[in-house]
């Protein structure tokens, strides 16, 4: 007959190994980033004919310790804050092989603030690197000493949504090699990295960089670029750069509508570019803009309604790049009622506001300013 004085021992060892696998289990989730993003959920790859991002137009709000919380510019402003301060816990990490940054982070997952890696990282690291973002509270990666496959920030790479809900993910820091030659599509969609570096040519797929609404520093646009390849493929919806933005335009012919942009300064690179086409750069709310010395070629409509322009530098001393003299312009327009094409790419800084302040090369403020037709702007030599 069995009774408690017989059975304590073995009741007693029972709760002892429930109460260590609870103790287990607890550390185990803890440890493990949980939160799970749509596309683990349904176990799909970007890869697959099946896939499709959802095409919804609003961010949800934004992934913070697993949950979706409202984006509202009192977070918004903690993060800027955060982003600022030294990291609280740091962690660096070294991998031999593709596929392993999980064993070699450990239990570091929820609570690093900051990771370096040193090593081969394939699309299934960047994954897990991404849940440790949206799940704990890591908010700066450092891939300098990585190397990524084809040199390429992969497709989808810190791009979340929760069940077919788009959502910012909180990553606001982060540094590539200095060989990397492509951002893939949608590989930091709806991320709030606020600076990024970037090389000359570096190959923007469609949507890579779309609504980064933090986005602020430098940025280069280079050759590589395809048409409507960094922001959005032309979609208004998403919009990238938080207005502080510099954006440094290095193409030879600058065809390419940098549209979908919240910037405030553009710089034409000296020596690279050499003409704007038409409608170039239409409506951009930019507060200040340098025409380099190579610049050929102004063509209409290409600096039309820059409301916001405040200040503009121009660089190169030959008038004709200009267009022409009222006397010119009437000339080529005798046979004509009102020539309108000819009127602006006569005269293409005319759309320009009255306030801005104009500088010129010194001693070509008579020359340039017969072909700018700007009665009553500021005209300013330096040297």
């Amino acid at each position: 007959t069995l009774n408690y004085t017989s059975m304590k021992p073995i009741f007693k060892t029972l709760l002892l190994g429930a109460f260590f696998i609870s103790i287990c289990t607890a550390c185990s989730s803890d440890d493990e980033p949980s939160w799970k993003s749509w596309d683990e959920e349904l176990d799909v790859n970007p890869g697959d004919e099946s896939y499709v991002y959802p095409e919804l137009r609003t961010v949800e709000g934004v992934v913070i310790g697993g949950e979706v919380k409202p984006w509202t510019p009192e977070i918004e402003a903690a993060l800027r804050e955060e982003v600022k301060q030294p990291a609280k816990h740091p962690v660096e990490v070294r991998v031999s092989s593709a596929g392993t940054i999980k064993n070699a982070i450990g239990q570091d997952a929820l609570e690093m603030d900051a990771l370096t890696v040193y090593g081969p990282l394939d699309s299934s690291d960047l994954r897990y690197i991404k849940l440790c973002v949206c799940s704990g509270k890591l908010r700066s990666v450092d891939l300098s000493g990585a190397t990524l496959k084809d040199n390429t920030l992969p497709e989808q790479a810190f791009f979340a949504n929760e069940y077919g809900k788009l959502v910012y993910v909180p990553l606001l820091r982060l540094v590539l090699p200095d060989n990397i030659k492509k951002l893939d599509r949608y590989c930091l969609l709806n991320t709030l990295i606020t600076e990024i570096n970037l090389s000359d040519n570096v190959d923007f797929a469609g949507r890579s960089l779309a609504n980064t609404p933090m986005l602020g520093g430098e940025l280069t646009i280079g050759e590589a670029l395809k048409p409507a390849g960094m922001i959005a493929d032309n979609l208004p919806f998403y919009n990238t750069g938080d207005g502080s933005l510099v954006i440094n335009y290095k193409r030879k012919i600058a065809d390419i509508l940098v549209d979908n942009l919240r910037f405030k300064e553009l710089n034409l690179v000296e020596g690279v570019v050499e003409e704007l086409p038409p409608y170039a750069f239409i409506d951009l709310p930019i507060e200040t803009l340098t025409l380099p010395k190579s610049l050929k070629k102004i063509d209409f409509g290409a600096l039309q309604n820059l409301s916001n322009l405040k200040t503009l530098y121009i660089n190169f001393t030959d008038a004709s790049v200009l267009g022409f003299t009222w006397d010119e312009f009437y000339e080529k327009d005798k046979d004509s009622d009102f020539n309108f094409e000819l009127w602006c790419q006569s005269f293409p800084l005319l759309g320009l506001p009255l306030e801005a302040t104009i500088y010129v090369p010194k001693g070509s403020l008579e020359a340039l300013y017969k072909s700018m037709a700007l009665d009553g702007r500021k005209l300013v030599e330096v040297d």
